[in-house]
């Protein structure tokens, strides 16, 4: 919203006093409403941000990556991603020499529409817009319908949980229109004065739980985290039983039930209290207890999983998490957390005003959609249907409460290197798995695990749609597949990688990041074990890079390909 017409002295006083804050009067005699954080965050606006960078810089930029061997090793990895200079324009207001680099963890990684950071005191002490000292615009790469986090987002606040805002950015890099992001308010100092006090201990959480030999995967985001009080909850939840007049001296038990609530309402399946993971925590220095913070929502509104076990097991108790998993198996908590699961059903889950916001929503960003993204009303669709049935498909678990827990709490894995594969290859596309004798495509594979060369014969190479991906404007994703017999056994192997189709294509820029799953024997008996749980992930992670790439039956596909191969760590 603008704010109301200024007088010609005051106007000029404040261009004097705060000229990074103001471009000028505009030739009607208007000029701009100063940039806050409350007008940048108007549900029912989107925010424009054009951005100057130099081309090596943003090729820089948009290149860096993780490999899973390091976002997911033992210890919290380094940062893989740096600040680079940049001009930008905000809704018309121009802000120079800010920072600005990539962010994502490892499935909303891309290098044509990185999601991105930027940071207004990166390179000069500038605050240029009131309550923000930087943005967080999200791609929504996971979420076609770029609604999830700008619904779960606001559903978390209305319910009184502490929780950033979001809304809506269309975002251009040097001309080139990127599209539709989230604007999401970042969970820096000034997020957190908005609840109070700002100066307590901040973690953020990425596949990571309260077990004592996993707290080194909290990233610490201040001065003020210094682990101490993680352990002291860890230890806490490792007594049996739990002593809960110690937790609720550390946890602020009421806060945290109303976000695990919401968190299983939502279908969020990557969240903490199922994935331990995309979370913050903060500890507010007024009554020593932490606060659960939700971030990384594109993953919600949605019933099933991408990664097994594919479907949750309870949808109104997500319990993977040792907080929520210990805390459930207390009577006083489950009632607790019933009520407060009901109250949010009844009291914030308006179906009517839902679907009201995704019109609203629908209609802000429709004509912004970049050419090509053509699965938007589609998932719009998925988010408006996963709205009208969720009370139903809560029913049965409602009625028959208390839901029967029966799982332990999850330890988070990590990754450990086992393996490596590299290969030059040739082959052809296909749209159905080949099932031809002799083998299709020719490779020189080398493959090696633990330490030991594993000779492959019958090795067969071919590139597909890929059937465990869901469709892009009409089509999946690809899929570059190797498969072969270990020779001292005769036991199948097989290497599959997957790609986002902008990577599907000859590159002099060079290689391209991809990841995948590694499979000894049969892949049908495979994919069966790891549905229930009973398989160990291997997967793999590394580049490729084609010298050629045609997407149409018996096109001709070439290139190289070299990967880490990993295998999850066992519980322990």
């Amino acid at each position: 919203m603008r704010r109301q017409q200024q007088a010609a002295f005051g106007v000029l006083l404040f261009m004097i006093i705060f000229p990074a804050w103001t471009i000028g009067q505009e030739p009607d005699g208007e000029r701009p409403s100063v940039l806050s954080a409350e007008t940048l965050f108007a549900p029912d606006k989107v925010v424009n941000v054009e951005i100057e960078v130099e081309d090596e810089d943003w090729d820089l930029l948009r290149k860096q990556g993780r490999s899973m061997t390091l976002a997911l090793g033992k210890e919290l990895p380094e940062k893989p991603f740096t600040y680079v200079p940049a001009n930008i324009t905000i809704n018309g207001q121009r802000i120079e020499q800010v920072g600005i680099r990539k962010k994502g963890f490892l499935g909303s990684l891309s290098e044509d529409r990185p999601s991105l950071k930027i940071k207004f005191s990166e390179f000069r002490k500038q605050s240029p817009i009131e309550g923000l000292s930087r943005l967080t615009l999200n791609n929504n790469k996971q979420d076609p319908s770029r609604l999830n986090q700008y619904l779960s987002y606001r559903l978390f606040n209305e319910a009184g949980v502490i929780a950033p805002r979001c809304n809506f950015a269309k975002v251009t890099v040097n001309g080139k229109y990127l599209g539709i992001y989230s604007n999401v308010e970042s969970v820096k100092k000034p997020f957190l004065a908005r609840f109070g006090d700002d100066d307590g201990a901040l973690y953020e959480g990425t596949v990571v739980d309260f077990f004592e030999d996993r707290l080194r995967r909290f990233e610490s985001k201040n001065t003020n985290a210094d682990y101490k009080d993680l352990q002291k909850v860890a230890r806490i939840l490792s007594e049996k039983p739990i002593d809960l007049d110690q937790l609720e001296g550390m946890v602020d038990l009421e806060a945290f039930l109303k976000f695990w609530a919401i968190e299983s309402l939502i279908g969020f399946w990557d969240g903490y209290t199922n994935n331990q993971n995309n979370f913050f925590i903060y500890r507010n220095p007024v009554n020593k207890k932490f606060n659960f913070i939700p971030w990384g929502l594109d993953s919600s509104f949605t019933y099933q999983m991408p990664i097994p076990p594919f479907k949750i097991p309870h949808r109104t108790v997500h319990s993977q998490a040792i907080l929520a998993n210990e805390l459930y198996k207390i009577p006083a908590i489950q009632t607790r957390y019933h009520k407060t699961f009901q109250n949010i059903l009844n009291e914030h889950w308006d179906e009517t005003a839902l679907l009201r916001q995704v019109e609203q929503a629908k209609n802000l960003i429709e004509n912004h959609i970049m050419e090509g993204h053509e699965g938007f009303a589609e998932d719009v669709k998925r988010v408006q249907d996963f709205i009208r049935s969720r009370r139903t498909a809560l029913s049965r678990e409602i009625e028959a409460w208390p839901v029967k827990i029966t799982t332990p709490p999850r330890r988070p894995f990590y990754f450990e290197k086992v393996g490596e594969a590299q290969a030059d290859f040739s082959t052809n596309w296909f749209e159905k798995t080949p099932k031809t004798d002799p083998p299709v495509g020719t490779t020189d594979m080398m493959l090696t695990m633990n330490g030991e060369l594993v000779v492959l014969t019958e090795v067969s190479v071919y590139v597909e749609p890929d059937k465990n991906r869901p469709e892009v404007n009409g089509k999946r994703p690809p899929s570059l597949v190797f498969t072969g017999k270990r020779k001292r056994d005769g036991k199948p192997i097989l290497i599959g990688v997957g790609l986002d189709d902008q990577d599907f294509r000859p590159s002099k820029e060079g290689e391209v990041r991809v990841e995948g799953i590694y499979i000894e024997g049969n892949p049908l008996f495979f994919f069966a074990a790891m549905a229930m749980g009973r398989a160990q992930f291997v997967l793999t992670s590394g580049k490729v890079r084609f010298r050629k790439a045609a997407r149409a039956v018996g096109g001709e596909v070439e290139g190289t390909i070299q990967l880490d191969i990993l295998r999850t760590s066992e519980p322990n």
